[in-house]
């Protein structure tokens, strides 16, 4: 263990990167000599800045800009968690700077404030948990980050689309699912007393939104990285070849293309599926894409959630669109710009669309969708009433005939399924749910 000392040179980044790899596979305490005060650290910290001052000596409030000013090179810290299958993905989105409004407004991609940012950054990725101790987590890899070939496009994209929404007075909209990799996520402290911006060509004030890789893009940059740092146990990953010469939309278009039509007994053949299987429309969809044993790299990185849709005769859904079981406990303590369903709803959503007509099941369509502004905020509304009716303790919540867009109701099988809640004794597991009738309009709306 030894104190930091000049030991990488600050004005090469390929030094930077080497200086580095010395936390891989280890922790800040034992990497370097910490002040008591800090070793002592108890509250969640901010492991960051503690890696900048005593493992790289770096002192930010003596220059604005890149934290290796010399180098130009942007460093970043964040925590990856294990999902359920034991994969390590990232534990949130990853802010890169705050959005001016008034700036954003009148700037080109090329000189902007966001692309001098992430052009190149060293990211240091480290294994959260809210038990340890951050000087005591251990770091899992070093990744130095160049916009990606294939990804460029798409971040120029999405950065067009933040500034076009601020160009026409509408940055009070702005929603994650509006983009693909790179978000305009919340920056704000939440809730009715948070203090809101001004924005070019409207009167409304908006929240304060930051430019950030959205948690999903995060997860695939450590996923695609050299895997030569630590031992990884993650699926394969495969690239549908998006590019500017040929989007997202259109190359998933193209691979469900040739099923259109076809009966699902059609499709399940071809790929050798039992229908018996669970979740076999989404097997079905999968399969398409690119095999159920593997994740498309672009829809990964884009964190767009795949939903099967059955249809009648009509355009109403033969069910209501669910979600996980929620926590009482967790909305009861929580603003709705932190919740779970906030964090669901501001995604989108790769509808694959079934049809069965005269008994016979066939795939229809496919339709890339993210919900409305004002039918966020209706969803919003509903939330917070759960919140309310959890704190009062009510034992019956939003019903679908009650509003537009989402309800409440159990999804758990057994009427045995109880768990705490923070008012109501114990009741049963609850999920908020999409409206059928309501996804039948979004459907009519886009593709009739």
């Amino acid at each position: 263990m030894s104190s930091y000392s000049a030991s990488y040179n600050p004005s090469s980044i390929e030094s930077i990167y080497e200086y580095s790899l010395r936390l891989v596979g280890k922790t800040l305490a034992s990497v370097v000599e910490l002040p008591p005060e800090v070793q002592n650290l108890q509250d969640k910290g901010n492991l960051g800045s503690l890696v900048e001052q005593y493992f790289f000596g770096l002192n930010k409030s003596n220059h604005s800009g890149p934290d290796f000013k010399k180098a130009g090179l942007e460093l970043k810290t964040t925590g990856l968690k294990k999902d359920r299958a034991g994969e390590y993905v990232a534990k949130e989105r990853l802010k890169l700077g705050s959005i001016n409004y008034s700036e954003l407004e009148n700037e080109d991609w090329p000189t902007s404030a966001i692309f001098k940012k992430i052009k190149i950054m060293l990211i240091l990725f480290y294994e959260y948990d809210e038990n340890v101790n951050p000087v005591d987590r251990k770091f899992i890899a070093s990744i130095l980050y160049r916009i990606p070939m294939e990804d460029q496009y798409q971040i120029r994209q999405d950065w067009e689309t933040v500034r076009e929404k601020v160009r026409h007075g509408k940055a009070h909209e702005l929603s994650e699912g509006n983009t693909k990799y790179l978000g305009a996520c919340r920056s704000g402290s939440g809730g009715i007393n948070e203090l809101k911006r001004k924005q070019p060509k409207s009167d409304i004030e908006a929240q304060s939104r930051a430019f950030c890789f959205k948690q999903s893009y995060l997860t695939g940059i450590y996923r695609q990285a050299p895997a030569n740092q630590a031992a990884r146990n993650h699926s394969k990953l495969v690239s549908l070849g998006a590019s500017e010469f040929s989007t997202i939309e259109k190359i998933t278009e193209a691979r469900f293309q040739p099923f259109f039509g076809k009966s699902v007994d059609e499709i399940a053949a071809t790929f050798g599926v039992s229908n018996d299987a669970k979740h076999f429309r989404r097997l079905l969809a999968e399969k398409i894409l690119g095999g159920s044993d593997v994740e498309v790299a672009e829809l990964l990185k884009a964190g767009i959630k795949l939903k099967t849709i059955k249809l009648g005769t009509t355009w109403t859904p033969k069910e209501s669109m669910s979600f996980k079981n929620f926590d009482y406990f967790e909305i009861a303590s929580q603003e709705w710009t932190e919740s779970q369903l906030s964090n669901d709803l501001e995604r989108e959503f790769l509808f694959v669309i079934f049809r069965e007509i005269a008994g016979v099941e066939r795939l229809e369509n496919i339709l890339f969708w993210n919900m409305p502004f004002a039918d966020l905020e209706r969803a919003r509304e509903v939330w917070e009433l759960t919140k309310q009716q959890i704190l009062q303790g009510a034992r019956e919540f939003t019903r679908a005939s009650e509003r537009r867009v989402i309800h409440v109701r159990p999804k758990a099988a057994r009427a045995s399924d109880l768990v705490s809640t923070p008012k109501s004794g114990l009741l049963g597991k609850k999920c908020f749910w999409i409206n059928a009738g309501y996804i039948g309009d979004q459907l009519k709306i886009f593709m009739s």
